[in-house]
């Protein structure tokens, strides 16, 4: 039985902002990011994330989060793309004044797509990530984040992906 990854999506989203609940829900991070994944040749993609407080106090926190990317690998054939999605518990640890810096684990579903002299090759799978990165913790809607995450899913598929971005805070 094949796993529709947009209602994945959807039940991730709706998940987290059920667990969320009451003043968590208020803190909800709303994210824009751009990424560069290590698949052979490399590939620049686009992504988004939300994430919500599951326990936090001013310095420390866990935090569940989902992200998706949108990577299109540089291909020497018609047309190849990579869409991820990540589900992660992350902790975070103040770090300075302004920063937090976080590291956490979850699961990752890949779906790699490509289209070569017209045949169509279509390839899924789940997975385990790690992720590290830092965070500003300023008092500002918009707070800039870098972090670096391992994907395991295959022999051939593990990769790490860097990723800059900027959260967009919805609430306290």
């Amino acid at each position: 039985m094949k796993i529709s990854y947009p209602l994945c999506v959807v039940v991730v989203v709706v998940a987290m902002l059920q667990v969320g609940g009451g003043q968590a829900a208020a803190q909800v991070e709303l994210t824009a990011t751009g990424s560069y994944i290590s698949i052979p040749g490399g590939a620049w993609g686009i992504g988004g994330r939300i994430g919500v407080p599951l326990r936090e106090s001013f310095d420390r926190g866990i935090r569940l989060e989902g992200a998706v990317d949108y990577f299109w690998p540089d291909c020497t054939i018609q047309e190849c793309d990579l869409l991820a999605g990540h589900l992660d518990v992350v902790v975070q640890n103040r770090i300075g004044s302004q920063a937090l810096g976080y590291f956490g684990a979850g699961v990752t579903y890949e779906n790699y797509s490509l289209i070569d002299n017209g045949s169509f090759v279509d390839d899924s799978g789940w997975g385990a990530n790690f992720v590290v990165g830092s965070r500003t913790q300023s008092q500002g809607m918009v707070r800039p984040f870098v972090e670096v995450r391992w994907i395991l899913i295959s022999d051939i598929r593990n990769q790490f992906t860097f990723t800059l971005g900027a959260a967009l805070v919805m609430g306290g």
